[in-house]
């Protein structure tokens, strides 16, 4: 079945709601209250075991501003909540003949639920905003075989990945507001180069 962004966002809930066992979501960006609360539910009233993999830059540096608030929340609330990234560019664009940056990684693009037998997966944020692009996901039914295979690929991107902590948030933190103060200027002044940014 594919699925518009408000139906798969719709799903989803309902796919949360009804879980008994684990819950792995993947999410490039998040900040839908309700589909939060949804994953703390199945955790703290289902019983369930919920695994949380957000994209990493997302998470800390980007622009939906409810997201880092929203994460904290999951793993204050007992979801297992690890972050992620891919890996770097350089090899993929060397071998099809172009350059990139040093030091720019991909991202941890996935937007799925994985429940039981069921997969919902797509270009669907979990987002507000997202309700209004054009994305579209896909709900699957998978057979047990089908859904053994997904729960160890969903195990294998967490293992990939590192855990979200405190520590962690803290040190992010302070690593981006040692870049804001490398770099004291005015509104009215441009911004200067970003060091090894195109190199």
């Amino acid at each position: 079945m594919i699925l518009n962004a408000v139906e798969a966002q719709k799903t989803a809930l309902s796919l949360l709601r009804a879980a008994r066992d684990s819950v792995y979501f993947w999410g490039y960006t998040l900040d839908r209250q309700d589909i939060v609360d949804a994953l703390v539910d199945a955790r703290k009233h289902q019983g369930c075991v919920v695994m949380v993999l957000v994209d990493k830059k997302k998470t800390f540096e980007g622009t939906t501003t409810l997201m880092m608030g929203q994460v904290a929340k999951l793993r204050a609330n007992g979801c297992i909540v690890r972050v992620a990234r891919g890996v770097n560019l350089t090899a993929e664009y060397n071998k099809a003949g172009r350059g990139v940056g040093r030091g720019l990684n991909g991202a941890c693009h996935a937007k799925a639920i994985l429940s039981g037998t069921w997969l919902l997966s797509g270009s669907t944020n979990w987002t507000t905003s997202s309700r209004c692009n054009i994305e579209r996901s896909t709900l699957v039914q998978l057979t047990p075989h089908e859904a053994r295979m997904q729960y160890r690929a969903a195990e294998e991107d967490g293992a990939a990945s590192e855990e979200f902590t405190e520590e962690l948030r803290r040190t992010e933190e302070d690593r981006q507001q040692a870049g804001r103060a490398e770099y004291p200027r005015s509104r009215s002044e441009p911004a200067p180069p970003r060091a090894g940014f195109g190199d």
